[in-house]
């Protein structure tokens, strides 16, 4: 991946919200830039209960809900966060957000009201995306909340992300946050190109030997990564599929 000059930027949003197809965009993934499958640690978080803080990373395991990360009991108001580096600077464009409340019985209890995302550039931290959150939670797709673009693209190895505690106690749940960059659809190697070694990268991820973003290597967007799609970006390689169609790595993604 060819990395730009680092821009930062300051995104003030709200919610995304529209009943889009569960395929039409990336789902809950292990080959993102901010998982721990891909090298991420977890520097720093506010506490937890008897769950795993890695797990909103993608990491398994813990309790009471294996992948979930649950925040400790809180006052309303309280400000939970993590704080993570990954091995070697990546562009982030975008990013989906999956999490819960206790739905449908206590729509208000385990939530949030306000999202914020930051990276550090330099010493400081810099917001990229910050957002209150309605509760009950508007949900794309449930659970994904939150998937948008960020206003400009930054190149960084440490990000924040902060969670304002709606309620007093319970702490909120969140399932996963994934960040995106870069992708383009076929190109598994990242190299600017579609070739051979894509389809075989593709073909490794659709039997579990490897790892390949959905929006990278579902070629025809169908939601699983299966043979077929390495064989149709193989053919794209060598000019007899023209057409590539993976979903989108988050809702605005073009």
């Amino acid at each position: 991946m060819k990395l730009p000059a680092v821009v930062t930027a300051f995104c003030v949003g709200v919610s995304i919200v529209s009943s889009l197809n569960a395929d039409a965009f990336e789902p809950q993934s292990s080959a993102d830039a901010f998982d721990v499958a891909r090298g991420a640690v977890v520097t720093a978080n506010s506490p937890v209960s008897s769950s795993l803080i890695e797990a909103m990373l993608g990491a398994p395991g813990g309790f009471p809900e294996p992948g979930t990360t649950f925040f400790a009991d809180q006052p309303a108001g309280t400000i939970d966060f993590i704080e993570w580096t990954v091995p070697n600077p990546v562009l982030l464009e975008g990013f989906n957000l999956w999490a819960s409340s206790d739905v449908p019985t206590l729509p208000q209890q385990r939530a949030f009201d306000h999202f914020t995302l930051k990276a550090k550039i330099g010493e400081d931290f810099v917001t990229l995306y910050d957002t209150d959150v309605n509760v009950p939670y508007d949900f794309i797709s449930p659970p994904l909340m939150i998937s948008t673009p960020i206003a400009m693209a930054v190149v960084a190895s440490t990000f924040r992300a902060e969670f304002r505690q709606h309620l007093d106690l319970p702490g909120p749940r969140i399932y996963e946050l994934d960040g995106f960059g870069g992708e383009s659809c076929g190109d598994a190697n990242d190299n600017g190109g579609i070739s051979a070694s894509d389809a075989l990268l593709a073909l490794k991820a659709s039997v579990g030997s490897g790892l390949c973003l959905h929006c990278v290597c579902d070629a025809d967007s169908n939601g699983n990564l299966v043979a077929s799609d390495a064989f149709a970006i193989l053919r794209n390689a060598v000019g007899t599929n023209p057409n590539l169609n993976c979903p989108t790595c988050y809702v605005g993604d073009e």
